[in-house]
C-alpha cells in the first residue's frame, strides 16, 4: 500500500472543505463549503452547516477575536456577516 507523504487539507477532511482558507476558534473548525460554511465541532465530533448562503462560492471566510462575528466572502466579492452566537445575518 502506498501513502501519500504530504496529505493534503482536502484528503483530510474530505467533504467538509472546497477551497479558501479554515479557521480554528476554541474547539470549533471552520471551512467554507461550496457557498455556505461548514462549523465542525471537534471535541463533541458534530458538524453542521451555517444557515446561509453566498450566491458563489466563498474564498475567504473572517472571525472576529472575540468569536461572534464571521464574515464571508465569495468569488464575486459578495460578502455575508453572521453573527455567530445569535445565528443570524448582520445587516
Amino acid at each position: 500500500m502506498i501513502f501519500n507523504s504530504h496529505p493534503n487539507i482536502q484528503d483530510v477532511l474530505e467533504t467538509a472543505y472546497s477551497n479558501g482558507n479554515c479557521l480554528f476558534a476554541a474547539d470549533l473548525l471552520y471551512t467554507p463549503l461550496a457557498n455556505q460554511v461548514k462549523r465542525i465541532d471537534l471535541k463533541n465530533n458534530h458538524a453542521s452547516v451555517l444557515p446561509f448562503q453566498n450566491p458563489h462560492h466563498n474564498a475567504l471566510i473572517a472571525i472576529s477575536p472575540n468569536s461572534i462575528i464571521l464574515i464571508a466572502v465569495d468569488y464575486t466579492g459578495h460578502a455575508t456577516l453572521f453573527n455567530l452566537a445569535g445565528g443570524f445575518i448582520v445587516g
